[in-house]
């Protein structure tokens, strides 16, 4: 499929769920997001490289900053109608949400996603400043901002790690029925069941075996809970990881809570794995967000290719090992690069295959 073939079909797949937004500016949408796919780099300069489009260098840069001048372009009205696109096929029993934050040049990133086989599909976020941290009302505005776009499952969960650490957030997720597993600082005091405070980091953790305890009260201030306890050796930063959790503390709820590590793969991907995010120095919030919605766009459209590889079988395409060792999001965005090279029909989507 030649570049004046697949564009078009770039540009018209968006407009099925961005009606509130002019041609105009969703055909800078997805001159962005093809853009993106060929270069592999969210620096403008890069993407203007790569659009499919006449004129100097300069004139197309222009044309993508002004896509990021878009005050239309932001999260709820817009994102929200790709997100039910994207979770229309969800069909098993649990929904995670995972909330996290990362650094980003002038600011950074608190993000909430959904945890999907190795990563977490990016839903919503919100910008800090460069020293700040999220606060509990920030965090519980962020998850009730995407509340309505998600599936109807019948369990649904939420993780997070120390930046959720509050009493407030875990009987805010009580409240609203949810599983949770959120991480603890070593200095947290609990009180076990003789009636004794002691921290978290005294616990004597072996390096591969985690430590269980059940109905456990944390903080001396709040008392929260009852809540179950995980203690285990992180041996890629070699200390001590705990979290509290409203499962009961066994090896199957410590694996279940190993999903969250999934968004650091999705913040890889956003970095060198695919966009290069780190080398964008974009001078305001208001860009970075817009920026970071064209890459969201873009992540849950690889990442829908890359699942259906897995699920119709040609994987090895593009993945020269027997056994996966690409993520989804990498399978999918090599595919398509070889696709635009040799020209079999790109795949459009946004749903994710489960």
């Amino acid at each position: 499929m030649s570049i004046p073939d697949t564009y078009p079909n770039l540009l018209s797949y968006p407009c099925q769920a961005l009606l509130m937004l002019r041609v105009t500016q969703v055909r800078n949408l997805a001159l962005w997001v093809w853009g993106l796919l060929r270069a592999r780099h969210c620096t403008v300069g890069r993407v203007a490289d790569a659009l499919p489009i006449e004129g100097t260098k300069a004139r197309r840069i222009r044309r993508l900053k002004r896509g990021l001048m878009n005050s239309r372009l932001v999260v709820d009205p817009f994102y929200g109608p790709l997100g039910r696109l994207t979770w229309k096929r969800w069909h098993r029993p649990e929904l995670t949400r995972v909330l996290d934050q990362t650094e980003w040049g002038v600011c950074n990133v608190v993000m909430v996603g959904i945890a999907v086989l190795g990563r977490v599909l990016p839903l919503a976020w919100t910008l800090l400043s460069p020293h700040g941290a999220s606060d509990f009302q920030e965090q519980q505005a962020l998850l009730e901002r995407v509340r309505p776009w998600l599936p109807v499952a019948p369990q649904k969960a939420v993780l997070g790690d120390g930046e959720c650490k509050s009493v407030e957030w875990m009987r805010s997720a009580q409240h609203w029925g949810w599983d949770f597993g959120v991480g603890q600082s070593a200095d947290t005091r609990f009180q076990g069941p003789a009636g004794t405070w002691q921290r978290l980091g005294a616990l004597q953790v072996l390096k591969d075996r985690p430590l269980y305890r059940q109905g456990m009260r944390l903080t001396r201030d709040q008392a929260c809970g009852p809540v179950n306890l995980i203690a285990s050796w992180d041996r890629t930063k070699q200390e001590q990881r705990s979290v509290a959790t409203s499962r009961p503390a066994t090896a199957v709820p410590f694996a279940w809570g190993r999903q969250r590590s999934g968004i650091a793969g999705t913040f890889r991907d956003d970095q060198s794995g695919g966009f290069n995010r780190e080398e964008t120095h974009l001078p305001d919030a208001d860009r970075l967000h817009r920026l970071l919605v064209v890459m969201a766009i873009g992540f849950l459209w690889w990442f829908h290719v890359g699942r259906w590889l897995f699920k119709t079988g040609p994987r090895r395409l593009v993945d020269a090992a027997k056994r996966r060792t690409l993520s989804s999001f990498r399978v999918g965005l090599d595919w398509l690069r070889r696709a635009i090279n040799i020209g079999p029909p790109l795949k459009m989507g946004f749903a994710v295959y489960t």
